[in-house]
């Protein structure tokens, strides 16, 4: 949803494909979302869908919850591996501090989680029964070294990609519309 709006792409019929028994998943490629963090995208989906029909229950905390849980791993085929907790199944956890003051609760966790977490939100991570992240510091890999990588290799990637990648990525928005849409024209 977020990539979506961002590029002016539109609100896909969520409710609508929901209604009709149609399975949604939701993830983030980060580079058109501009976000790696999956609980702004899940509120983002509920929002859309609440402003684009004028009704605010045509999609609720929980659907969406189930669209970044076990609907995202059914809709990859991954049902019986991943997305519940469930005996026979990925032990893939996360543990959310609700001692913040954006999420207390009244005890109505899942709207909470989905209109109101956000990703440095997420204390302790286990993948496949292992703790990766604890305190919210990683245990498996130096996060500094890995920012580095990454940066290195972006600015790399962006050396190749020569001239007019770098004149896309500095480019202002334009009045008449999107740079890179004005590319794509010539």
């Amino acid at each position: 949803p977020m990539a979506n709006a961002y590029l002016g792409y539109g609100i896909a019929p969520v409710a609508e494909m929901l209604q009709r028994g149609v399975t949604v998943g939701l993830g983030t490629d980060g580079a058109a979302s501009y976000t790696y963090d999956l609980w702004g995208v899940g509120r983002a989906a509920a929002m859309l869908q609440k402003a684009s029909r004028q009704d605010g229950e045509a999609i609720t905390a929980e659907p969406v919850l189930g669209m970044m849980t076990i609907d995202g791993a059914r809709a990859l085929g991954l049902e019986e591996q991943t997305g519940s907790l469930e005996n026979g199944k990925q032990a893939d956890i996360i543990l959310v501090d609700f001692k913040q003051p954006h999420l207390l609760t009244d005890g109505r966790y899942v709207p909470k989680l989905v209109y109101s977490t956000v990703g440095s939100d997420i204390k302790h991570v286990v993948i496949d029964g292992k703790v990766v992240m604890e305190d919210r510091v990683v245990k498996t890999l130096d996060e500094a070294e890995v920012l580095r990588r990454a940066e290195d290799a972006r600015q790399e990637l962006i050396s190749i990609a020569g001239q007019e990648t770098r004149d896309l990525l500095a480019a202002p928005w334009p009045e008449n519309g999107p740079y890179w849409r004005i590319i794509a024209k010539k």
